[in-house]
């Protein structure tokens, strides 16, 4: 877990610590240069809107690894990559970034140049799955990979 103060040093920091974690793991380069911007987009998220009325709070990082599993056959066993099931070796990232902020979309950053807004889609065009949880206690943004056989 890694918990830093929602301020754009952070961005940074969250950036290659989850690089540095990725590369020991030994993911591959490609999806490294995927994953890293999709978590830098929700790190910088909660740092541009959870914290508007009061000094930055904190940005709570979770990530983990685990395996791919087969997807299940309608006879209760485990597909074969040839029918499209998961290679058995293959492994998924899970990224939860979290804040105890709170979001407003009447007082998002406005960009009248077209510059912004559009972390979410990237976030989702670079991750296999984003879930996006708005609570009055804060946001809570779930990314998952896409399976990588590395």
């Amino acid at each position: 877990m890694i918990v830093r103060s929602a301020v754009p040093a952070a961005q940074r920091v969250v950036r290659h610590a989850v690089a540095r974690w990725l590369e020991a793991a030994r993911w591959p380069e490609d999806d490294v240069e995927d994953i890293t911007p999709a978590v830098t987009e929700a790190v910088t998220n909660v740092i541009e809107h959870a914290y508007l009325d009061h000094d930055p709070g904190s940005i709570h990082l979770y990530a983990w690894i685990t395996p791919a599993t087969r997807p299940a056959t309608p006879d209760g066993l485990s597909a074969s990559p040839a029918t499209g099931g998961a290679p058995k070796e293959g492994r998924k990232v899970i990224v939860v970034v979290s804040d105890h902020g709170r979001w407003h979309p009447e007082r998002r950053t406005v960009d009248l140049n077209g510059h912004r807004g559009r972390g979410i889609a990237m976030m989702t065009a670079l991750m296999a799955a984003v879930h996006v949880q708005r609570a009055s206690n804060g946001t809570t943004v779930v990314m998952v990979s896409p399976v990588s056989l590395g």
